[in-house]
Formats: C-alpha cells, sequence, structure tokens
C-alpha cells in the first residue's frame, strides 16, 4: 500500500527482496517506500520512484526579459489567504509596512484564483521548456506598482537595495539622493551634500505617501559636475 503523499520521494521496492527495481515492467510485487525511511543500495546503484505531483497557480519571480535565455524558472506557489487564518490581510496587503517574507495578491476578478499570498521561504526552480510552449498558462501580470512592490520586498528578504534613513548616520562624504523618489516622475531631484557622520533631512515626498527617506550615496560619473554648480 502506497504511504500518505509528502514531500519526499517514493521509491519502488520488490516486495520482500533486497534489491532495486530496474523497470517498471518488473514482475516482482512492488511496493512503495519512503526516502526517509529506507537505506540507499551502495556503489550508488539507481532507483525507480515516483514523486507527488500537484497543480497549482503561482508567481513568477523570474523577470521576463530573462526568459528566453534562461533554462530555469522560478516560481513561489499561491497560498490561499482563507485556508491561513494567521494572515492579517491588512498587513499582508500593506505597501509600508507588510510582512517581511510575504508578498500579498488580489484575488483574480474572473475567479481564476482566489485572494493569496506567496511565500519567500517556497521558491522553486522550474525547467522552462515546458512553459515556452504553453503560454495561454498565464492567467495576470502585476500592475507596475505591485512589481516595484515585490521587486522591493524580495530585494529586502534576501539583500538589501538601501540608503541611510533620516535618524542614521552616513559612514562618507558625498552627494546623496533619495532612492525611494527616483522611481516617480514630476518629483523635485533633490540631491543633498552629507559629510561623514551627518544624519540625512526628512524626504518630503516620502512623508506624503507614509514612508521614510532612503538616502543613498551617489557616485561621481566622469561627466560629473556638482549639483549646485
Amino acid at each position: 500500500m502506497r504511504p500518505e503523499l509528502d514531500r519526499n520521494l517514493l521509491l519502488l521496492r520488490p516486495a520482500g527482496d533486497d534489491r532495486p527495481v530496474l523497470s517498471p515492467e518488473d514482475e516482482a510485487d512492488i511496493e512503495f517506500a519512503s526516502e526517509t525511511e529506507v537505506q540507499a543500495f551502495p556503489n550508488g546503484a539507481p532507483e525507480l520512484c515516483v514523486l507527488p505531483v500537484f497543480r497549482t497557480p503561482a508567481i513568477l519571480l523570474t523577470p521576463t526579459c530573462d526568459l528566453p535565455q534562461q533554462d530555469f524558472w522560478l516560481f513561489s506557489p499561491l497560498r490561499s489567504v482563507a485556508a491561513n487564518s494567521a494572515i492579517n490581510r491588512n498587513t499582508l496587503h500593506s505597501t509600508s509596512k507588510g510582512y517581511g517574507d510575504l508578498f500579498g495578491v488580489y484575488a483574480h476578478p474572473e475567479g481564476s484564483f482566489e485572494e493569496s499570498f506567496v511565500s519567500f521561504h517556497d521558491l522553486i526552480s522550474v525547467p522552462s521548456e515546458p512553459f515556452r510552449y504553453y503560454p495561454q498558462t498565464r492567467v495576470v501580470n502585476l500592475s507596475k506598482e505591485a512589481q516595484h512592490l515585490l521587486a522591493d520586498k524580495f530585494a529586502r528578504f534576501v539583500g538589501r537595495g538601501w540608503g541611510y534613513a533620516p535618524d542614521e548616520r552616513v559612514e562618507k562624504t558625498g552627494y546623496y539622493r533619495c532612492r525611494i523618489c527616483s522611481r516617480y516622475y514630476g518629483l523635485p531631484d533633490k540631491v543633498v551634500f552629507l559629510s561623514a557622520g551627518d544624519f540625512p533631512p526628512p524626504c518630503e515626498n516620502c512623508s506624503a505617501i507614509g514612508q521614510n527617506g532612503s538616502w543613498e550615496l551617489l557616485l561621481k560619473h566622469k561627466n560629473s559636475t556638482p549639483p549646485d554648480a
């Protein structure tokens, strides 16, 4: 009898015989064994195994501009908000606070999937070839604002695309710009000069949308001139 499905491989073993199954057509009685409950055969003997497969919606995390060159694409499965009572919807969809390791996705307007979230702890690299032949499996694209939020949250989860907050002293002398403002048009391009040990000023643009400024040190280009020249 097949054991209950889990995330482990299920090995095909001959019942009562200590040898690998060499073919699915083996005449011996076959039993399923979890890889966590049996020892591998010596000398790297190959074995047949089965792997449970589940069909589920997922979010594609590989940038679309990189898809043609990548043999593997990165996905994260969508999890139901309704099935996870510990998830606070307001926190999940917050653009300022939110969960550091979760990203919320609203329900599809045509019912293709319910309100969901992805966990950055659950990332799966999948061969890209099947998806190249079935582009219709794509259901919806994120809005530009949601793309930025996802990129920011994922970047902060695996690293830091960061700048200095107004209550943090800068470590180097130079010109600084708020990195959050740089993605919006029509805003004053405010560049400030700070000496090592200075506190950056509050960012008026960020304050207007409930965020703190994030001041990053600007690099000198060969054609750079001081902003106040």
